[in-house]
């Protein structure tokens, strides 16, 4: 089939639709996006689901729904810049443009917004019997000035468990499947091995890990050698160069859902190299 990297950059720029929350779903995972274009569509109750022996089991919508984009950066070096969003703290934008762009053997979900002096475009990737999201961002800089030092942090909680024993805790893990020398993988596990996984596509310019719920974009992310708690996971990418008026950044990372630590890591060791080139 088409890899979900090429299919991405086959669409990249078809223009988004007005809409308020959308679900995309393929054959075992559903996402759901809010009117901000994070996951969690509090309008009915859900956020991140895989289908698990038929049944559908949802991993962020339990206890407070959490799937959070967070971004700061500075404007000329003299001004520094923050916003963020949620279905639960709510959105610094008004809203977003939501469009479903699944076709053939890939389920996509677009989601793109203005806040201040950015356009993001957040797109979603998944094959359609498959259980791994890759997930691209587009930042534009929309300003007439010169954007420095922009930090992107996009997080999750991970509530799986609560469809098993009603745990809202799960045992968080980071990881370096392939001797990189830094974790490139952050993962989750319920009790009964249900799986969340982030993992990096730049080990150079982005992080993953945990803590005990600070979204904000310069948070400190710790690897918790699975201890079992009720925290939250991240993948951040730091932008390095300046971006000019009218120009673009980009980055991507996975989002993987497995029934076993084990397969979740093994779904991101299959997808860690096929990232598109960024920037």
């Amino acid at each position: 089939g088409v890899s979900m990297s090429v299919a991405y950059l086959v669409v990249l720029g078809v223009g988004s639709i007005a809409s308020a929350g959308m679900s995309v779903e393929g054959d075992k995972v559903a996402v759901h996006y809010g009117d901000g274009g994070t996951w969690t569509a509090s309008s009915i109750g859900q956020c991140l689901e895989m289908l698990v022996e038929d049944e559908w089991r949802e991993f962020c919508f339990p206890g407070t729904p959490l799937q959070q984009v967070s971004l700061r950066y500075n404007i000329l070096d003299i001004a520094e810049v923050s916003h963020t969003g949620g279905a639960s703290s709510g959105w610094d934008w008004e809203s977003a443009s939501l469009d479903d762009l699944s076709g053939g053997d890939l389920v996509m979900g677009e989601a793109k917004w203005e806040i201040v002096d950015l356009e993001i475009t957040k797109t979603d990737v998944c094959q359609r019997d498959g259980s791994t999201n890759q997930v691209y961002c587009q930042i534009t800089n929309i300003s007439e000035v010169r954007i420095s030092a922009l930090r992107f942090l996009w997080s999750v909680e991970p509530d799986q468990g609560v469809g098993f024993d009603e745990d809202y805790a799960t045992f968080i893990d980071s990881l370096d499947p392939f001797g990189e020398g830094v974790d490139t993988f952050v993962k989750a596990t319920s009790n009964d091995g249900l799986t969340i996984g982030l993992g990096m596509c730049d080990a150079v310019s982005e992080e993953v890990g945990a803590n005990n719920w600070d979204t904000d974009a310069d948070a400190s992310l710790s690897d918790y050698d699975d201890a079992y708690e009720d925290h939250v996971i991240h993948w951040r990418r730091a932008f390095e160069e300046d971006i000019a008026p009218g120009a673009s950044v980009t980055a991507s990372f996975f989002v993987v859902l497995g029934e076993s630590e084990s397969d979740a890591e093994e779904a991101y060791r299959e997808v860690r190299y096929d990232c598109p080139v960024c920037d």
